[in-house]
Parts: structure tokens; C-alpha cells; sequence
């Protein structure tokens, strides 16, 4: 399990660097966050661990469901900041 975890880790990084528009980032969060999302299905899946290995397990996915959030948020951002600066230029130039 703890390998399927590296490789989300992995496709969200690489994913949510080359998302150029809110709405690629809203598709990636359904992906892996959604109802159905992969992250989501991990979650699920803890029912078939042993007792010993939920907790580690379970915190290592709720390591990634952070980050991948956070990795969302930034991207998000900085996507929105882009916008604003566009706009901005594009005012400079009319003037």
C-alpha cells in the first residue's frame, strides 16, 4: 500500500505542476480527492489491513491527502496571480 501512496504522491506532483487553468486543478482535486478518488479508495481499502498496520498506513494517507490539498492550494494561487498579472498588463498597454 505504502507504494501506491509513493505513486500518487508522485502522479498529483506532476500533474498539479503542469496544470495551467483552475479548471485542470478542479479535475485533478475529483481525481484524488473526490467521492471516487484515488486517496478516497485508499481510505476505503484500510478496512483490509491488519490492526497493526491501520495506524501506520492510515497516517501515511492522510500525509498525502494533506499535501495534495496543499499542493492544489498553491498551484491555485500562484494560477491566480498569473491572471492578475495578465490583466494587468494587458491595462498597461491600452493606455
Amino acid at each position: 500500500m505504502l507504494e501506491k501512496i509513493k505513486a500518487i504522491s508522485e502522479s498529483v506532483k506532476k500533474l498539479v505542476s503542469e496544470a495551467d487553468a483552475s479548471g485542470t486543478l478542479n479535475e485533478i482535486k475529483v481525481k484524488f480527492l473526490g467521492k471516487n478518488g484515488e486517496i478516497t479508495a485508499l481510505l476505503k481499502n484500510l478496512k483490509n489491513c491488519t490492526p497493526e498496520e491501520k495506524p501506520f498506513i492510515g497516517k501515511h494517507i492522510n500525509i498525502l491527502r494533506e499535501q495534495v490539498e496543499k499542493l492544489l492550494a498553491e498551484r491555485e494561487k500562484a494560477l491566480a496571480e498569473a491572471e492578475l498579472n495578465k490583466k494587468i498588463e494587458r491595462r498597461k498597454v491600452r493606455r
